[in-house]
């Protein structure tokens, strides 16, 4: 007797169900991946600082930007879980959208506003280094 069959659990989903986890499982493995790479190197950024081109290197990076790569893997890991919860609360297909897409949008704006806010802290104390 199978307990976990994947074939029988994904076809017995329907296709609304299946493109949300088919926005899922992607976005949140390259999510945990970048998380590894943060946790594996932190002391890329301290290297980085510590060049010749750091100025440059830095005037570049600390501006705002609200939509980057990282920014993108967060909103879409958020809507595709908050989507996949709204589904399993019952809710209907346009509700489940509205609350999934405001769910990540949120999830976007609050990373680039901690980005943000990171970039400002940064450069007053390099002001004030200097």
């Amino acid at each position: 007797m199978v307990l976990l069959s994947f074939d029988s659990w994904w076809e017995s989903l329907n296709a609304f169900t299946k493109i949300y986890w088919l926005i899922t499982i992607p976005a949140s493995l390259i999510f945990l991946i970048q998380m590894g790479f943060i946790f594996l190197n932190p002391d890329s950024k301290a290297k980085a600082a510590t060049s010749s081109d750091s100025q440059n290197l830095n005037e570049a990076t600390t501006a705002f930007q609200p939509i980057n790569f990282r920014n993108l893997i967060g909103f879409f890991t958020v809507l595709g879980w908050s989507g996949l919860a709204c589904i399993d609360a019952g809710l209907s297909t346009e509700s489940t959208i509205l609350a999934s897409f405001v769910c990540g949008l949120a999830m976007l704006l609050a990373m680039a506003t901690v980005f943000y806010i990171m970039g400002k802290l940064m450069n007053d104390v390099r002001e004030n280094l200097d």
